[in-house]
């Protein structure tokens, strides 16, 4: 057999649940650069995070950045760059935001869903906590709980708030009102 990787159309290689979530994705970032002029849409940077198919049949999670590197009235020129991303889990979400090649800003893109996540009494008794610079164990001690119990909340908070860490988690709930 061949290692070469076989040419897939890049959708049939994204994750079912995640194709849908990079459409919408997608259609977002289309939105924003369409208010740019042509010359400086070519000075962002799309970087996704999702997971993808590796050659070995089996979904890792990757990042996935693309550049315009030119665009005319009807066509572009975009560069894509695709690598296993250093943090694998089953559980991560979909993460996307643009950087502006010059300055470096970041420029979020929302992929929020409609409906506020719900997070129980506990989770957002934690996530307070959290927000005030608790660690796990500071947590753990000041609820009567186990550690393990404070972290497995921790996960859950990030997971339902489809945060990559406790500080994105809180800064999103107090977005959402949640806090």
């Amino acid at each position: 057999g061949s290692d070469r990787v076989q040419d897939y159309p890049l959708t049939d290689r994204i994750h079912p649940d995640d194709l849908a979530l990079k459409n919408q994705i997608d259609a977002e970032i289309s939105t924003f650069l369409s208010t740019l002029p042509k010359d400086e849409q070519t000075q962002y940077k799309c970087i996704y995070e999702y997971r993808g198919l590796a050659p070995d049949g089996v979904y890792r999670r990757v990042i996935h950045q693309r550049q315009f590197l030119e665009v005319t009235e009807d066509n572009c020129l975009i560069l894509g760059i695709i690598e296993i991303a250093p943090e694998q889990g089953d559980n991560l979400p979909v993460r996307v935001h643009m950087k502006h090649c010059v300055t470096g800003e970041i420029v979020p893109i929302s992929i929020e869903n409609e409906t506020v996540p719900q997070l129980t009494p506990r989770e957002k008794e934690i996530l307070l906590l959290a927000s005030e610079g608790l660690s796990s164990k500071e947590i753990a001690q000041k609820l009567f709980i186990s550690i393990y119990t404070a972290n497995r909340h921790r996960q859950n908070i990030r997971e339902k708030l489809r945060a990559g860490s406790m500080i994105e988690a809180v800064n999103i709930a107090r977005r959402k009102g949640l806090i």
